[in-house]
């Protein structure tokens, strides 16, 4: 079984379209670490805004340098949004920088001051002193990006998997290869080296977009320390230092990426025992192109319903995100959203972890019987 997958590795990494693939994910890779050559810093400036809540200051907010306008819409990804309910609160689609931030506190303080000491003239030198002001800052949660995310990488990774598997496989059948790998494998061992190779490809393909990052963040390091990479950055709220933190726990990345594993694994015997039929690459193709349209079905239903389904995680989708292959983007997206417990989670990777068990070992005979026909 060791030789047979490695020598199917050799030929899936040294082949033309892999080489090609890694080719335009350095060059993506590249562009990436000199996006701020590319692309510039062409975003608008921040607009800022008070809403009703805030009518007693209004008059001082207006009067400001920062030009504080009335809110009357949605704000903007870099705009901000001032509310008032028995205390300040700062609004905003991406968390503004350090210096913003103080400079809008510090426009908060200067309104409450102004309007008391209009208001209340005899206690005006009390006011500095004693105006108690509370401010907090909420950056709109956007769960569904997550999720779109989550639905995209479990699309592509099916999408892949199915086009690999079908092509090998009649590759193998039609070069009658197959008949002297299973004189010395059983038929459990070779479904089950078609696992290992698939997942070695992945983790191989990971290090060398590993290795292309290395290198690409080094070069922009020899020409800018990345200053010009970080102004970019900042200045377009792709990300900031200051504000970079994990949605859930280590634990709970590491149980999402194990019941995603384990439910491709499940997808990929189901492929290969399909695809063990399959005699020539015309019956391929078109199997793909039915598991393509599947695909695509179901890639667009959890674009318009799945986040609804996991933001509201009913006892039904509970249930369901428990089922093999389902649990690839239910039970993950519930683990993410924090709407299922770590429990339900190793429930979830347990009954795939047991499913693809009983597959590869009552599957063996048919899958040995369908290899051979021709």
């Amino acid at each position: 079984m060791k030789a047979l997958i490695l020598f199917n590795l050799k030929r899936r990494l040294f082949n033309r379209m892999n080489l090609l693939i890694n080719a335009v994910l350095l060059l993506a890779i590249l562009f990436g670490f000199h996006a701020d050559y590319f692309l510039g810093n062409d975003q608008s400036p921040p607009h800022f805004y008070v809403d009703d809540s805030t009518k007693q200051f209004q008059s001082a907010f207006l009067s400001r340098e920062r030009n504080y306008q009335i809110y009357n819409g949605p704000i903007g990804e870099t705009d901000i949004l001032i509310h008032y309910d028995d205390g300040f609160t700062i609004i905003s689609n991406a968390p503004p920088d350090a210096a913003l931030l103080d400079g809008i506190r510090q426009d908060i303080q200067q309104a409450v001051r102004e309007t008391y000491s209009r208001q209340y003239p005899a206690l005006k030198p009390f006011v500095d002193d004693y105006a108690s002001i509370r401010i907090t800052l909420s950056v709109s949660s956007k769960p569904e990006e997550r999720l779109w995310i989550l639905a995209s990488a479990v699309y592509f990774l099916l999408m892949n998997y199915s086009s690999t598997i079908a092509s090998e496989v009649v590759y193998e059948k039609t070069n009658h290869l197959l008949e002297s790998q299973l004189t010395a494998l059983t038929a459990q061992q070779h479904l089950l080296s078609k696992i290992i190779q698939g997942y070695l490809m992945v983790i191989i393909q990971l290090l060398a977009a590993a290795v292309f990052t290395a290198a690409a963040f080094f070069l922009r390091w020899l020409e800018d320390g990345l200053s010009g990479l970080r102004n970019f950055l900042n200045t377009n709220e792709i990300m900031k230092a200051d504000v970079i933190s994990l949605p859930v726990s280590w634990q709970t990345l590491v149980l999402i990426g194990a019941i995603m594993v384990s439910g491709l694994m499940i997808v990929q015997t189901l492929m290969l025992l399909v695809c063990s039929r399959l005699s020539s690459s015309e019956q391929a193709a078109s199997l793909q192109g039915i598991f393509y349209v599947l695909l695509l079905v179901g890639y667009y239903l959890l674009l318009s319903y799945g986040s609804q389904w996991i933001v509201n995680a009913t006892r039904e989708i509970q249930l369901l995100a428990g089922l093999p292959v389902v649990s690839i983007y239910l039970m993950s997206g519930l683990l993410l959203m924090g709407k299922a417990s770590l429990s339900q989670g190793l429930l979830a990777l347990g009954i795939n972890l047991v499913t693809l068990l009983l597959m590869i070992e009552f599957s063996g005979r048919q899958y040995r019987e369908n290899l051979l026909k021709i």
